[in-house]
């Protein structure tokens, strides 16, 4: 299944919501709009997996890659909704620890105004 990947901004926020499967021929997809929008000066950028239906360890990897990216600009991820199967696969993992989980949107958004 292919990636659809369609961004907006609220509150200041970048929010990229991810469809479809996130894979080796994917992957690079999200990382790219990831960068476009760290490059234009974008902190922290919200990922929602709501309509997200797998994730490889491709796509485990460039979620890595964003972080990667947005360290250096003291910048954060989020990952918001994902499915119980791509909840798991990222806990497996330990990128729970190195990125928020959260449930909403505007409950990410909460959670980084009030870690700054």
């Amino acid at each position: 299944m292919p990636l659809i990947i369609t961004d907006e901004e609220i509150s200041g926020h970048a929010i990229l919501a991810a469809a479809g499967d996130l894979d080796l021929t994917t992957a690079p997809q999200l990382t790219s709009a990831a960068v476009r929008l760290i490059e234009t000066g974008t902190r922290d950028i919200i990922v929602d997996a709501s309509r997200l239906e797998f994730c490889d360890s491709s796509g485990l990897s460039a979620l890595l890659r964003i972080v990667g990216h947005l360290g250096p600009q003291g910048g954060r991820l989020a990952i918001v909704n994902p499915h119980p199967i791509v909840l798991r696969v990222l806990q497996l993992c330990g990128l729970d620890e190195a990125v928020l989980i959260a449930d909403t949107v505007p409950s990410a958004i909460l959670e980084f105004a009030g870690a700054r």
